[in-house]
């Protein structure tokens, strides 16, 4: 056979695609092989080979592994039970070359009718070994990185439970020596007439307070942070949270603004009760604390894209443009107006993890300082 360009270049294909053909005759169960079998799979000579065709089993025994024998046994037994069309079946197995090297191969198989006469089967094999090389060494890879990930998950888990447990340590030896001192004070100051010793009192008293609040918090961002620390998540009515966290900032004596709960009646939303009720009393501390005499501190909420938007806005100092995003960093220090003696710098970033625990986010709007500031966060709806 003379050779053409068209011969030419489907060789040459069949050469770096690694493939080869044979042809499968079920009746004398005999198999022959294309040259670009021998040479492009089986890498050896048709005389090494011992001619073009052979017995199938003698084929099988000598070159295919048990598992692939009997994958190729069932494959040729599919195919011709198939009743419409030319029928073709796909499978992997390993093939072994006469030099005993094993590779991954594929295996395609048509049926070919034939009238009058049983069918046959036409079959290409194609040397995958390079791409199963590299899955294998994916999964590898994946199973030595799923290892790692956990042994660092445990470690990570080991790490929140000792920071946890020493944050612990540190509250309840930090309270131990508050709790007379708080007790006591006052006892102290009603019984002293000098006006300086009662001043001077009172300084230690805001202080003894002051160190008080930042245990609390600090204990309390803690445990919100905490990944051992389970969310209860329940219905709520966001009205009525709100007036409940409005009755608290009163008995605080926040009176220095006025309260305004527009929140609709029966607005519900889904979040542990009792952190929910912290995040809006940190918000309403914080815009308190904040506001001008007499200014006005507003709740709002309303939907939005299938989640809650709940708004508190204040009429006080203002932030920054820089302080948008820091305001939430804890012991933020960026503006030393907002790191007086009453503030612990811990609220807003206690307020930022209830938020990111309920798979929410908080964000701070002002038009700059002295134009007031809004602090909106999202919760799911109930």
């Amino acid at each position: 056979m003379i050779a053409t360009p068209q011969h030419e270049m489907w060789a040459e294909a069949l050469r770096v695609a690694g493939m080869g053909c044979f042809e499968f005759d079920p009746g004398p169960a005999r198999i022959r092989f294309d040259e670009s079998f021998v040479e492009n799979v089986l890498e050896t000579t048709v005389e090494a080979l011992g001619g073009l065709e052979m017995d199938m089993e003698q084929f099988k025994s000598r070159h295919f592994l048990p598992n692939s024998g009997e994958r190729s046994k069932q494959a040729i037994s599919e195919l011709l039970r198939s009743e419409r069309g030319p029928g073709s079946v796909r499978y992997e197995g390993r093939l072994v070359r006469t030099d005993g090297t094993v590779l991954d191969v594929r295996v395609n198989l048509s049926l070919k009718r034939r009238e009058g006469l049983d069918p046959l089967i036409w079959g290409t094999i194609q040397d995958i070994s390079l791409s199963k090389q590299a899955e294998r060494s994916m999964e590898e890879a994946g199973r030595t990185l799923e290892s790692k990930v956990q042994e660092r998950t445990v470690e990570i888990e080991r790490m929140f439970k000792v920071r946890d447990e020493l944050i612990q340590q540190m509250g309840h030896d930090l309270k131990t020596p508050l709790t007379p001192l708080m007790a006591l004070l006052p006892l102290l100051k009603s019984k002293e007439t000098d006006p300086g010793k009662l001043r001077m009192l009172t300084m230690i008293e805001q202080s003894v307070y002051s160190i008080q609040r930042v245990v609390v918090n600090t204990l309390d961002l803690a445990r919100v942070s905490s990944p051992n620390v389970a969310i209860e998540t329940e219905r709520l009515d966001l009205h009525d949270a709100v007036e409940k966290a409005l009755k608290l900032m009163v008995d605080e004596e926040r009176v220095n603004v006025q309260w305004v709960n527009q929140v609709p009646l029966g607005f519900a939303v889904a979040g542990d009760r009792r952190l929910v009720h912290k995040l809006l009393c940190q918000l309403l501390a914080n815009a308190s604390q904040y506001s001008r005499h007499g200014g006005t501190v507003t709740v709002t909420a309303m939907q939005r894209l299938g989640r809650a938007v709940v708004r508190v806005a204040d009429q006080g100092q203002g932030l920054a443009p820089q302080l948008l995003e820091r305001v939430f960093d804890a012991f933020a220090k960026a503006d030393p107006a907002r790191h007086e003696l009453g503030s612990t710098g811990l609220g807003l970033a206690i307020a930022r993890r209830v938020v990111e625990r309920h798979g929410g986010t908080i964000w701070a709007e002002s038009y700059g300082p002295e134009k007031g500031s809004t602090f909106s966060f999202t919760l799911p709806l109930g």
